[in-house]
């Protein structure tokens, strides 16, 4: 039953998001996270490209372990945007 409500989560977070919602947008981004990281990216860059503060942080926890640079630099735009999780993450790094 919990991947028939996954897929049922899935499909109604995929509609809405192409339907241009950006709350749907960010959460289909979260929700593939641990399943197809290549689309999350680009549910997240979508939702960056909207100025969404909180789909600049998705790609910064994308490439934390493959691309440090390229994480803070996504979590230094979200901060800048006002994202309080990526302020707090960047505030606590002594690097």
């Amino acid at each position: 039953m919990p991947l028939l409500k996954s897929a049922v989560v899935r499909s109604w977070w995929l509609r809405a998001a192409e339907l241009g919602d950006t709350h749907a947008i960010v959460g289909l981004g979260v929700l593939l996270t641990d399943t197809n990281r290549a689309q999350a990216r680009r549910w997240f860059q979508r939702a960056a490209d909207a100025s969404r503060a909180d789909g600049m942080a998705g790609p910064a926890n994308l490439a934390a372990d493959s691309d440090p640079a390229q994480a803070r630099r996504w979590l230094e735009q979200a901060a800048e945007a006002g994202e309080p999780l990526a302020i707090h993450i960047l505030s606590s790094r002594h690097d």
